[in-house]
């Protein structure tokens, strides 16, 4: 089981002024219990994340998806690019899902967002943990109906989320019009993969028997998602553990009070095979993130010392965007460890994923 990148919904936190970003856990005590969750709605919701990203994908499941696109109708297909694409609002699905155990299926969350209210799933988008307490106070103020609330938040909030939720503040009725449609219309074509996707749910939970039982939670958080080291956080009290075929080897992360939920990848070892002769997934994403010299300018500075992403960007003189997508890739290939505690995230070099590349080519073409 190897690292995953981590897309995030909230703006990394940069260290205040004189102080050294390295961050360690404090011990193994937790303040939280871990939770799986295993349900096929987040699955739907991540697989209409339409973008150039790199998923992990059978090459039947990859067609299915490019048939499926091209079976929509035009107006379909902007209701799904409007709900999740760059600017949509669509991710807080994945914090509703988590809030209404019942919410099981494909079809049994298209029927409640058909029935939510606007100003519900409003509010779900905007109860997110990360937001200063400032900040989410004002986001209930706009979502209340304060107009100068609303004039306030572009600037306050995290840029990650700021279009999304502006524009589902300023016409509530519009957006979740464009997610109703949006979803009725991918339901048929996800309910075509929807029992083959459970099954390798199923698969993965079944795997991570012997890690849930023996594991503490921050070790086991660490495992499940390959590579994101959660300090215990005296705000959360529940992790909830999704996992996701579409999402592979992506680590979507959502929060809320006293809760945080991680929908990770399913281990490579859930997937069906039947090529022989493909390479296993983990040895294409180790070579694949070597082969560039930026990323492997980022190990070299890793070796020295743990770094924030901004000391990163100013050593290599490249755009936080560059190198974020670097290090999703080197995250993927398991050669990066994300530590966060509260909102301050550092990366570190895992030395020991140095030693196992050569292994593992070898192990493969023998």
């Amino acid at each position: 089981m190897t690292a995953t990148p981590v897309r995030r919904r909230r703006v990394e936190a940069e260290p205040r002024a004189g102080r050294r970003g390295l961050v360690h856990e404090r011990g193994n005590r937790s303040s939280y219990r871990v939770e799986f969750d295993l349900r096929t709605a987040y699955d739907f919701v991540i697989s209409m994340f339409w973008n150039d990203a790199e998923y992990d994908r059978l090459p039947e499941d990859e067609r299915w998806l490019v048939a499926a696109r091209a079976a929509l109708t035009d107006s379909e297909r902007a209701d799904i690019e409007a709900s999740f694409g760059k600017h949509g609002s669509g991710y807080g699905l994945l914090s509703l899902t988590m809030l209404r155990p019942e919410v099981r299926t494909a079809s049994d969350l298209a029927e409640l967002i058909g029935r939510l209210p606007a100003h519900d799933y409003a509010r779900t988008v905007l109860d997110d943990q990360s937001l200063e307490p400032e900040v989410a106070a004002l986001a209930r103020r706009a979502l209340d109906g304060d107009r100068a609330a609303l004039r306030q938040l572009p600037r306050r909030l995290p840029d990650s989320i700021a279009l999304p939720a502006i524009a589902l503040l300023r016409d509530p009725e519009t957006t979740i019009g464009h997610l109703r449609r949006g979803l009725q219309a991918w339901l048929p074509h996800f309910q075509e993969v929807e029992t083959k996707v459970r099954g390798i749910l199923e698969r993965d939970l079944e795997l991570r028997a012997v890690e849930r039982a023996t594991l503490s939670p921050t070790d086991l958080i660490e495992r499940v998602t390959g590579g994101l080291r959660f300090v215990p956080d005296p705000r959360v009290t529940r992790v909830i553990m999704a996992p996701s075929y579409f999402g592979r080897p992506f680590n979507e992360l959502e929060s809320g009070p006293g809760w945080r939920l991680f929908c990770y990848p399913v281990a490579d070892e859930a997937l069906p095979s039947a090529d022989e002769l493909a390479p296993p997934p983990q040895v294409l994403r180790l070579f694949r993130a070597l082969g560039d010299g930026s990323r492997l300018r980022i190990l070299r500075l890793l070796v020295d010392a743990d770094l924030y992403l901004t000391e990163i960007a100013q050593a290599l003189e490249l755009s936080k965007p560059t190198v974020k997508h670097h290090l999703a890739q080197l995250r993927a290939a398991g050669l990066v460890t994300v530590v966060e505690e509260r909102n301050l995230t550092t990366y570190s070099l895992r030395r020991e994923r140095l030693s196992e590349a050569g292994d593992e080519l070898r192990a493969y073409l023998r």
